[in-house]
């Protein structure tokens, strides 16, 4: 092995930063997990080089020509494999070094086999190396390191060419370990690449060279970069002698503490120790997660925390741990590992805490759901004598319960049921298939690569929006239907892109600018707009009348209402967001917000739920704020000198070098990029209309402000007259009137519900003095002719039937308008089950009906057919044995 010396993981991570801090690289802390907001490809950050690629593509300019980092990362494209493979994890920490056109090849693998050999001291041995196929020069680099040219493997583009679609690409060189035979497969051909785990690669060195053009054709680089990756817990396996990724010194320390929680012999149980590894690898990715700032919801990276912390609690089921605060536990555990270097896993503790012990109880009681619904498909493949479940039926409580398939196999294993794998696993593709589609619908635009590079050709849009809402010399530079056109005529929706507009995208929250298009030709409306390939402005149009044509002049005019309208909501949210911080939760911060020109919606972190008391404040200091007519001033300046002034800005916005600000008397700074009021006054009136949960620790705050404020308060008003005369009272007594109405009620329904028992108790004697026998089991019917007869108060007269009538079968039915309601219940002595029974003549007779073993009930059915249904249920029960 490498060496007597034990490397810790905390160790490598620092003597590889140091070591490349020693060749005059500049030392980065880890990028946050959220991609900047302007990468649309990544839902989370995956490898070290991708919060660098604004670096590598020219976009902006590094700080250093060199640069090495500790990444944090999180791919889930594999997560059915993490626990079961001895390579597989969720999270994972990626050490890199890149140059951003600076040194090239011979530096690159001088000082990876440099730090290799002398820092970690790994044998010479025991390395070797791959290179793409038709690279020469890495090739000769190596050969002076390995002084054995067969030790160097050349390798086809599939496995050493990097490259993904078009763009900057080029070969790339690995370096592997030889673990020994006893890690092989035995094979002749065993060698690094192969896929068993005696070569395990350490680190992968990338030399971009190229650019791939549009044609498949490849051209030079005028600007050659390197970029590498060395995995830091696979090179903790080598470094620490052991068998995999979750037997290095920080994961053998969360194992150990769930193991002791599971009363599990960690290495004794294949299945246990599966559980025991996925657990621990999703709770390191979830406490990371949370610490960026990601918030579990339904959809994007914050559904990826969700499943992440579902399938931990589901394995924590499996191993027995009922624990409700275990999860808090572990992340107490996780944080202190790795907090001494991710320094905001400390600061962040509280929120990590609260947000995992929210979901996991959230997701117990949905869980426990799920798991009784799976006992239901048990017994019913047990009834029907078949022994197994579909794939279909177990993967739609996976999906919509979380109901893990590891969870359901056990269970289903206990009672020696099957479940149809093949079935569930053809589910979870169309599902990961209708996953990938959605997201590719996301992040692509509305046109086809060709027309795209069309695009790209054209120069920013210059907006002069701010500022005008009329501008009578706009360029149309390009008109595309389904294809580019010269002119566009017709009905059809089309999409044009000026060289200047005035019209505001979709942006910051606030949806897009719309209004009239005029040439000398035609008219069309400006449906909406967005930016897209760098700043172009593209226009969603529908054509009102004559042809529009390339090339013309047209006259853009803003629907100034809207725009008026808008700019009140979005000022608002400002204001809004510092009484948040000023009087309600000073750690809270913006997570999101809708703005048009009705209402706007605004989403903030906030740990608890907002009382009555703290709406009236809010609604009362942001008027305030509007009555004091505070001026808006916006102003452009250099982003250090705005941020180190005070000026708020988003977490999740990406921002240049010159910002715009936004100023408001003052009280509210904050860079935005959206369209504002000049004057508080002008907002005119502020009102809240809804407040409530998004996610775990996030609030939403729904408001009107303008004309929509003063319509809520006319329709409140108007429901308040409506209420005066019902209750034939003046406004001012109205409150007392209906108090001593409410109470009235409540008398009265006492009086209807004794009411309600003696005729409940009254029909049920009778019912019982009329039953009739059938296979030796006695049939209670009756038609309770009336609309007033209602599902419950059927329910209620069964029950009384049930006390005075054994092994009996009661089926009650009642008028609903011009269909029928009806009950069907049997006492537990009986052997049949009523909700199966009820679905099938829901089925037939074209009603809808289920329920239970012993209580079913029917809704919609037609009232012709209920002597039919009678009959069939007297049929069934005569089958009964």
């Amino acid at each position: 092995m490498p060496s007597q010396l034990f490397f810790t993981q905390d160790k490598i991570r620092e003597l590889y930063l140091d070591y490349f801090a020693g060749q005059k690289h500049l030392k980065l802390e880890s990028f946050s997990l959220i991609p900047e907001s302007d990468d649309k490809s990544l839902l989370l950050i995956n490898a070290g080089m991708a919060p660098l690629k604004k670096y590598f593509s020219g976009q902006e300019v590094p700080p250093s020509k060199r640069v090495t980092t500790c990444q944090k990362c999180v791919r889930t494209n594999d997560i059915e494999n993490v626990g079961k493979t001895a390579r597989h994890a969720t999270f994972f920490e990626m050490l890199g070094n890149f140059s951003f056109g600076d040194y090239f090849k011979d530096d690159s693998i001088n000082w990876a086999w440099d730090f290799v050999t002398r820092i970690l001291k790994l044998p010479e041995e025991k390395l070797f190396a791959t290179v793409y196929e038709d690279d020469y020069e890495a090739f000769e680099i190596w050969e002076k390191k390995l002084k054995n040219a067969k030790k160097i493997f050349k390798m086809g583009k599939e496995d050493n060419f990097w490259e993904i679609g078009e763009g900057p690409c080029g070969p790339c060189s690995e370096i592997y370990f030889d673990r020994g035979e006893k890690f092989g497969c035995g094979g002749k051909n065993c060698q690094p690449g192969c896929d068993c785990d005696r070569f395990i690669e350490i680190w992968n060195l990338v030399f971009t060279q190229f650019n791939k053009n549009s044609d498949g054709s490849y051209s030079k680089l005028r600007q050659k970069n390197i970029d590498t990756g060395m995995g830091l817990e696979r090179i903790s396996v080598v470094m620490q002698s052991v068998n995999s990724i979750f037997e290095i010194d920080t994961m053998q320390k969360i194992i150990a503490k769930i193991a002791d929680a599971s009363k599990t012999n960690y290495g004794n149980n294949s299945k246990k120790d599966i559980s025991i590894r996925i657990i621990a690898d999703h709770i390191k990715a979830a406490v990371f997660m949370i610490s960026d700032d990601i918030f579990v919801s339904n959809e994007g990276r914050g559904y990826i925390l969700r499943r992440l912390i579902r399938r931990a609690v589901c394995r924590m089921k499996i191993l027995g741990i009922e624990s409700n605060s275990f999860l808090r536990e572990l992340a107490g555990l996780v944080i202190n590992i790795f907090g001494r270097y991710y320094k905001n896993l400390v600061s962040k503790k509280d929120e990590i805490m609260r947000m995992l012990s929210e979901e996991q109880k959230k997701f117990n009681d949905t869980l426990l759901t799920g798991l009784n619904m799976f006992m239901d498909l048990i017994d019913k493949a047990e009834r029907n004598g078949k022994k197994i479940i579909s794939g279909h039926e177990a993967f739609k409580l996976h999906d919509t319960f979380g109901c893990n398939m590891e969870l359901m196999q056990e269970i289903a294993d206990e009672n020696e049921i099957i479940i149809d794998k093949k079935e569930f696993v053809n589910e979870l593709e169309k599902q990961k298939q209708r996953a990938r589609e959605s997201q590719i619908n996301q992040t692509s635009n509305s046109f086809d690569l060709i027309i795209q590079e069309e695009i790209k050709k054209l120069d920013v849009t210059e907006f002069l929006g701010y500022e005008n809402f009329k501008f009578d010399e706009a360029n149309i530079l390009m008109l595309i239907d389904n294809e580019i056109r010269d002119e566009v005529s017709g009905e059809n929706d089309f999409w044009i892109i000026f060289d200047k507009t005035i019209f505001f995208a979709e942006e910051s929250g606030q949806i897009s600018d719309s209004g009239i298009l005029k040439t000398d030709t035609g008219t069309a409306n400006i449906i909406s707009c967005k930016k897209i390939l760098g700043d172009k402005y593209v226009h969603r149009a529908k054509l009102v009348s004559g042809v529009i044509k390339k090339n013309q002049k047209a006259s853009l005019q803003l629907d100034i209402e809207k725009r008026e309208r808008i700019a009140r909501n979005h000022t608002a949210t400002h204001l809004l967001h510092k009484i948040l911080r000023e009087k309600i939760f000073a750690d809270t911060k913006q997570m999101g917000s809708y703005i048009d020109n009705n209402y706007f919606r605004f989403d903030f972190l906030c740990k608890r739920t907002l009382s009555k008391e703290d709406m009236h404040l809010i609604e009362n200091e942001l008027n305030r704020k509007i009555f004091d007519d505070l001026e808006v001033k916006i102003t452009n300046r250099n982003i250090n000198d705005a941020i180190s002034s005070g000026v708020t800005a988003l977490f999740d916005e990406k921002y240049g070098d010159i910002v715009r600000v936004v100023n408001i008397g003052g009280y509210s700074m904050e860079l935005c990029s959206g369209t504002h009021v000049k004057n508080t006054s002008q907002i005119n009136c502020f009102k809240i209309i809804g407040e409530s949960g998004v996610s775990a620790g996030v609030r939403r705050i729904e408001a009107v402000t303008g004309p929509m404020a003063v319509e809520f308060y006319n329709k409140t008003q108007s429901e308040i007259d409506k209420a005066c005369k019902i209750l034939k009272s003046d406004k001012n007594n109205l409150l007392h009137k209906l108090e001593n109405v409410i109470s009235e009620g409540k008398k009265n329904k006492s009086k209807i519900v004794k009411l309600e028992n003696i005729l409940a108790s009254q029909m049920a004697k009778k019912i019982c003095e009329n039953y009739e026998v059938i296979n030796d089991i006695k049939l209670a019917f009756d038609f309770c002719n009336g609309d007033d007869f209602d599902l419950k108060f059927l329910r209620e007269i069964g029950d009384k039937i049930k006390n005075d009538l054994k092994s009996c079968v009661i089926v009650l039915a009642a008028k609903n308008n011009d269909q029928v309601n009806l009950i069907f219940e049997r006492t537990e002595d009986l052997n049949f089950n009523a909700g199966e029974i009820v679905k099938n003549i829901a089925k037939k007779f074209g009603a809808n009906g289920g329920g239970r073993k012993n209580y079913a009930q029917l809704g919609g059915l037609k009232s012709n057919s209920l002597n039919l249904v009678l009959k069939e249920i007297k049929e069934i029960m005569l089958s009964v044995n």
